[in-house]
């Protein structure tokens, strides 16, 4: 999965008005439809938390798999417009529209 690629993905799912969902902001920006995109800064930070945790002698079983705690649904509007999807805003709200 490279630029390449990901432009062929992105240019045959518009032509074919097929959503497509890619996993960071700049391919949103490219033309993907949707993307959830989280802090990958914030996800080391909780990493070391957990880390810090085991230094300090937390059961490492009592730890549980933990969703990142920043995360952003960008969504291509004009894409959206082309394939034919209507976005409802409401249930977006918090999304960021390009």
């Amino acid at each position: 999965y490279n630029s390449t690629t990901a432009q062929q993905i992105i240019l045959s799912t518009l032509q074919r008005k097929i959503p497509f969902m890619a996993f960071s902001k700049n391919f949103v920006k490219a033309g993907a439809l949707v993307a959830l995109e989280c802090d990958y800064f914030d996800n080391g930070k909780q990493a070391g938390e957990m880390a810090i945790g085991v230094i300090k002698g937390k059961d490492i079983s009592s730890f549980r798999v933990r969703p990142p705690r920043k995360k952003e649904t960008i969504i291509n509007s004009r894409t959206a417009e082309t394939i034919g999807l209507e976005i409802n805003r409401k249930v977006f709200s918090d999304a960021t529209i390009i």
